[in-house]
C-alpha cells in the first residue's frame, strides 16, 4: 500500500511495473438466488437474441422495433419498445 505522500508524488502518467493477468469471470448478472440468477440469464439470452434479430433487420434496411433496453439506438431516433417516440 501506498500512503498519501507517495501517491501524490506519483506522476498522473506512470504505469505499473507489473502485468496483472486479465481474468475470465466477466459476470453480467450476480444474484446469491440460483433460481432467480436462471430466469434472468434467460432473459438476458432473449434481450441478445431479440437486439440482435432488431439490429439484422435494421441493417437490412427493413422497418424494425428493438426490444426495451436499448439506449444507445433510442438516443439516434430508432423505434425501441417501451421508449417514448419522437
Amino acid at each position: 500500500m501506498l500512503g498519501r505522500k507517495a501517491v501524490l508524488g506519483t506522476a498522473p502518467t506512470s504505469r505499473p511495473r507489473t502485468v496483472e493477468p486479465r481474468r475470465k469471470l466477466r459476470p453480467h448478472v450476480a444474484c446469491r438466488d440460483k433460481e432467480r440468477r436462471v430466469h434472468e440469464l434467460s432473459a438476458l439470452r432473449g434481450f441478445r437474441k431479440a437486439y440482435r434479430d432488431a439490429r439484422l433487420r435494421w441493417i437490412a434496411g427493413e422497418s424494425t422495433v428493438f426490444p426495451e433496453g436499448t439506449y444507445r439506438f433510442a438516443a439516434l431516433g430508432v423505434r425501441c419498445q417501451g421508449a417514448a417516440q419522437k
